[in-house]
């Protein structure tokens, strides 16, 4: 009876320990921020020449990213969508059709990650040149 009495508590340790390892790992996964800046033009009919900006929302990348739009007021100098991915599916599978548009595979994906016109970017000092080059260009 008493060897029945510490299985419960030990399965209800070990599932929560599993849980707890399947999260680390799930959060781990999907934020690559140190990955370098893939840029390749594709000719692609059906993409749309919006940008997008694809981020995580506690990805630390994607916060300095974040922070460098609100200190030099970018949203108000060059339209742009911003989407979550780590929450939102419909969000992440786009990420990933943006990505194959470039010939990318889904593992070599991170965030922040943009996308503009067949263009693609990955990690924070690339997307933050982008925006610096596309206002000075935009200026002369």
């Amino acid at each position: 009876m008493k060897k029945n009495n510490l299985i419960i508590p030990f399965l209800i340790v070990f599932i929560m320990a599993l849980f707890v390892v399947f999260l680390f790992l799930k959060n781990n996964k999907a934020d690559k921020p140190t990955m370098a800046s893939v840029e390749v033009p594709v000719e692609n009919k059906n993409s749309s020449s919006s940008i997008i900006f694809f981020y995580g929302n506690t990805c630390p990348h994607c916060a300095k990213v974040e922070k460098f739009f609100e200190e030099e007021n970018i949203r108000s100098k060059i339209n742009f969508q911003s989407l979550e991915v780590y929450q939102n599916k419909d969000n992440a599978n786009l990420m990933i059709q943006k990505a194959e548009a470039c010939g990318l595979k889904p593992e070599e994906l991170g965030v922040p990650f943009l996308y503009d016109s067949g263009k693609c970017l990955i990690g924070d000092t690339p997307i933050i040149d982008y925006f610096k080059n596309k206002i000075s260009s935009s200026k002369s």
